[in-house]
């Protein structure tokens, strides 16, 4: 099973609003669910946004798009707490949002590549770290990205518009 990687396009918007929505049915009343809610984040039109910006990245197997995540230099507040392992401006980092697995290809491999694929890009985009955050109950991702090396700094209280205030779990990757 080939995965392949891409920075996605317009003509890949609708498959990942229907992609998303399906991640959502899937882990709506699982404990470890990342709280998106259909209708509200990530929709259609909110990943489109970040498509036509180009900070989508998506996989593929046989043609088929089977993950997604994002990567932009955007943070929620509450990450200025945290003891990040090098200081550099936001222009300099990107953060990853959004990653996520179709159902049927969940423990393959698909979202240990695409952060890969953000680190790549980074790389080649003269980043200095990669960070993000997961919601305290996401044990598989928690598992993912201290398996790809990401350190582990801390839980902290953050504010996205499409969830009440809670603690995520921040890591970072130097590059």
């Amino acid at each position: 099973m080939e995965i392949t990687v891409r920075k996605a396009e317009e003509k890949d918007i609708k498959k990942l609003g229907a992609l998303y929505d399906l991640i959502i049915d899937q882990q709506e009343n699982m404990p470890t669910s990342p709280k998106w809610t259909k209708g509200v984040y990530p929709t259609e039109a909110t990943i489109g946004e970040e498509v036509m910006k180009g900070e989508v990245i998506i996989a593929l197997i046989d043609s088929k798009i089977v993950g997604s995540v994002i990567r932009n230099h955007i943070k929620a507040p509450g990450y200025e707490k945290a003891p990040w392992g090098v200081e550099a401006p936001d222009d300099r980092v990107f953060f990853i949002h959004t990653l996520g697995i179709h159902p049927d290809y969940q423990k393959r491999g698909v979202g240990r590549r695409l952060v890969e694929a953000v680190e790549e890009d980074g790389r080649v985009c003269g980043m200095e770290a990669v960070r993000l955050d997961v919601i305290l109950q996401n044990a598989p991702s928690k598992a993912l990205f201290v398996a790809a090396g990401y350190d582990y700094l801390g839980t902290y209280t953050l504010v996205y518009d499409s969830v009440e205030p809670q603690p995520f779990m921040l890591f970072e990757k130097v590059l």
